[in-house]
Protein backbone atom coordinates (compact mmCIF):
# COMPACT_ATOMS: atom_id res chain seq x y z
CA UNK A 1 0.00 0.00 0.00
CA UNK A 2 2.63 2.43 0.76
CA UNK A 3 4.77 3.28 -2.03
CA UNK A 4 8.40 2.91 -1.21
CA UNK A 5 10.30 4.79 -4.29
CA UNK A 6 13.11 7.13 -3.77
CA UNK A 7 10.66 9.62 -1.67
CA UNK A 8 12.12 11.96 1.28
CA UNK A 9 8.50 11.95 2.57
CA UNK A 10 8.34 10.26 5.66
CA UNK A 11 6.61 6.62 6.13
CA UNK A 12 3.30 8.15 7.92
CA UNK A 13 3.19 10.98 5.47
CA UNK A 14 3.40 8.40 2.55
CA UNK A 15 0.31 6.05 3.89
CA UNK A 16 -1.46 9.66 4.66
CA UNK A 17 -0.73 10.50 0.90
CA UNK A 18 -2.26 6.65 0.35
CA UNK A 19 -5.40 6.94 2.33
CA UNK A 20 -6.48 10.39 0.81
CA UNK A 21 -5.34 9.31 -2.70
CA UNK A 22 -8.20 6.50 -2.07
CA UNK A 23 -10.99 8.09 -0.68
CA UNK A 24 -10.40 10.81 -3.14
CA UNK A 25 -10.64 8.24 -6.17
CA UNK A 26 -13.59 6.12 -4.11
CA UNK A 27 -15.65 9.09 -4.28
CA UNK A 28 -14.88 9.84 -8.06
CA UNK A 29 -16.21 6.78 -8.97
CA UNK A 30 -19.48 7.51 -7.03
CA UNK A 31 -22.48 7.66 -9.57
CA UNK A 32 -25.47 7.39 -7.31
CA UNK A 33 -24.68 10.63 -6.01
CA UNK A 34 -22.28 14.19 -5.98
CA UNK A 35 -19.39 14.13 -4.04
CA UNK A 36 -17.52 16.28 -5.93
CA UNK A 37 -18.26 18.81 -3.29
CA UNK A 38 -16.28 16.75 -0.31
CA UNK A 39 -12.33 18.12 0.13
CA UNK A 40 -10.47 15.47 2.15
CA UNK A 41 -7.08 15.94 4.28
CA UNK A 42 -5.55 13.50 6.19
CA UNK A 43 -2.87 13.70 8.51
CA UNK A 44 -1.55 10.81 11.13
CA UNK A 45 -3.83 8.93 9.76
CA UNK A 46 -7.02 10.80 10.65
CA UNK A 47 -9.17 11.98 7.51
CA UNK A 48 -10.69 15.58 7.79
CA UNK A 49 -13.93 15.31 5.60
CA UNK A 50 -14.78 19.11 4.39
CA UNK A 51 -17.45 20.69 2.22
CA UNK A 52 -20.71 20.36 1.27
CA UNK A 53 -23.19 17.61 -0.77
CA UNK A 54 -26.88 18.21 -1.87
CA UNK A 55 -28.54 16.16 1.20
CA UNK A 56 -28.62 13.71 4.37
CA UNK A 57 -28.35 10.72 2.52
CA UNK A 58 -25.28 12.07 0.49
CA UNK A 59 -23.32 12.93 3.75
CA UNK A 60 -24.31 9.65 5.38
CA UNK A 61 -23.07 7.85 1.83
CA UNK A 62 -19.72 9.95 2.00
CA UNK A 63 -18.70 8.59 5.51
CA UNK A 64 -19.32 5.25 4.58
CA UNK A 65 -17.26 5.87 1.44
CA UNK A 66 -14.52 6.75 4.12
CA UNK A 67 -15.05 4.07 6.40
CA UNK A 68 -14.20 1.38 3.64
CA UNK A 69 -10.76 2.33 3.59
CA UNK A 70 -7.90 0.68 5.03
CA UNK A 71 -5.50 2.54 7.59
CA UNK A 72 -7.27 5.68 8.93
CA UNK A 73 -7.88 6.21 12.52
CA UNK A 74 -10.27 8.26 12.88
CA UNK A 75 -13.00 10.79 10.39
CA UNK A 76 -13.59 13.56 11.12
CA UNK A 77 -16.78 14.69 9.43
CA UNK A 78 -17.02 18.64 8.66
CA UNK A 79 -19.25 17.82 5.97
CA UNK A 80 -21.88 20.15 5.62
CA UNK A 81 -25.66 20.00 3.51
CA UNK A 82 -25.85 22.88 0.84
CA UNK A 83 -29.09 25.12 1.72
CA UNK A 84 -30.00 24.66 -1.75
CA UNK A 85 -30.11 20.98 -0.83
CA UNK A 86 -32.27 21.63 2.43
CA UNK A 87 -34.69 24.14 0.19
CA UNK A 88 -35.31 21.63 -2.47
CA UNK A 89 -35.82 18.61 0.49
CA UNK A 90 -38.27 21.37 2.10
CA UNK A 91 -40.15 22.14 -1.73
CA UNK A 92 -40.44 18.72 -1.86
CA UNK A 93 -41.91 17.30 1.25
CA UNK A 94 -44.36 20.85 0.73
CA UNK A 95 -45.03 19.43 -2.66
CA UNK A 96 -45.88 15.68 -1.46
CA UNK A 97 -48.34 17.10 1.82
CA UNK A 98 -49.98 19.05 -0.69
CA UNK A 99 -50.67 16.21 -3.15
CA UNK A 100 -51.77 14.16 -0.16
CA UNK A 101 -54.23 17.12 1.12
CA UNK A 102 -55.37 17.26 -2.64
CA UNK A 103 -56.08 13.66 -2.52
CA UNK A 104 -57.91 14.13 0.81
CA UNK A 105 -60.33 17.01 -0.56
CA UNK A 106 -60.73 14.68 -3.49
CA UNK A 107 -61.87 11.82 -1.25
CA UNK A 108 -64.38 13.74 0.50
CA UNK A 109 -65.88 14.84 -2.72
CA UNK A 110 -67.05 11.41 -4.04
Amino acid sequence: MVNHSKDSSLPGEQEDRWIEEEIKRKFNAITTWDATGIKVKVKHGIVLLTGTVADSKALEQSVLVVFTVKGLKQIDNKIRIRKDGIASIISHLASDIEAMTDDKDEDKDK
